[in-house]
């Protein structure tokens, strides 16, 4: 599983891509809130 993060200059959301197997999924996380990419 991998997990790479980053991190934005403008505000405070974050981005993580996550990679399991041949599976991969994007988040986007602003405060409380999660998005999936």
């Amino acid at each position: 599983m991998h997990v790479i993060s980053k991190q934005l200059l403008s505000g405070s959301r974050h981005y993580y891509r996550i990679r399991i197997g041949d599976y991969r999924i994007g988040l986007a996380v602003e405060g409380d809130v999660v998005e999936f990419l």
